[in-house]
């Protein structure tokens, strides 16, 4: 990271990466007018699959009854993409806020981003046979393995291996995914899709995060295993003299009124 990055970040400059939805497919205003100035020829966009990952082609092609041609299915996937113009020539863009983050572990660095890139319980990798995103970022120099949650991705480097050229990679791996119409990759894709997991999530997201998230903290589920939730406070909750007290006598009392076949204890772990 450079030195402002990190003066930045002592100093609360920098504000703090905020996860959402890809939003629509639109264009930007130089593209628009450029669009308004073909009189012959129309600008088709389409997506041409190319396994594990799709290609968007943009091509000139006669009049049609639109100067912009997109196929109502192919909408969905150039989510979170925009059609952009340069002067010269029309192109594909995407808005990525990509942020690396150093860890208490010095062979392992945390990318926080601005879309989501896994649902479900964290998945790791060790492999480039792992499915989707994580086998892409596995291919990378210098990667040892991996761990997918929500909006971030863990990396683990070999040894010796240079965070700045990692930083570049990555950057550059996640951005070409999205470019390449890539999606959020999902616990039924990793097979790490666990039911009671699931159900823990669903009762802290309704139930437990609103209240938290009102008073300046967070909670982050880590593990559901064998009636333990194991939880990691962050924000105010992280440094609140009542959060014992907050842990056990709301979230733990929520969650074993709620599932009482799944949870019998609450613990925290250090961030």
């Amino acid at each position: 990271m450079s030195l402002w990055t990190t003066i930045r970040d002592v100093l609360g400059l920098t504000p703090p990466v905020a996860p959402a939805a890809a939003l629509p497919f639109t264009i930007t205003r130089r593209a628009v007018a450029e669009l308004d100035a073909l009189t012959e020829t129309s600008l088709r966009l389409s997506i041409e699959p190319n396994p594990p990952k799709s290609r968007v082609v943009l091509e000139s092609v006669p009049r049609g009854d639109s100067s912009l041609l997109v196929q109502a299915d192919d909408r969905e996937a150039l989510k979170g993409l925009f059609l952009d113009h340069d002067g010269t020539d029309f192109s594909i863009g995407l808005n990525l806020d990509i942020r690396p983050a150093e860890t208490p572990n010095p062979e392992v660095r945390l990318y926080e981003t601005n879309r989501f890139l896994f649902s479900g319980r964290p998945f790791h990798a060790d492999s480039a046979d792992a499915p989707g995103l994580a086998g892409l970022l596995m291919t990378l120099p210098n990667v040892q393995s991996l761990l997918l949650r929500d909006n971030q991705v863990s990396i683990e480097r070999i040894e010796g291996a240079k965070w700045s050229a990692l930083d570049a990679d990555v950057t550059a791996a996640v951005r070409a995914w999205f470019l390449a119409c890539g999606g959020m990759l999902t616990a039924e894709e990793t097979g790490s899709d666990d039911p009671d997991w699931n159900a823990v999530a669903k009762v802290m997201d309704e139930t437990v995060l609103p209240f938290v998230h009102g008073h300046g903290g967070d909670i982050r589920l880590i593990d559901v295993a064998e009636g333990v939730v194991t939880v990691q406070l962050f924000g105010a909750c992280a440094t609140c003299p009542a959060s014992m007290l907050t842990l056990k006598g709301g979230v733990q009392r929520q969650l074993r009124e709620q599932l009482p076949d799944i949870v019998h204890t609450v613990q925290a772990v250090e961030a």
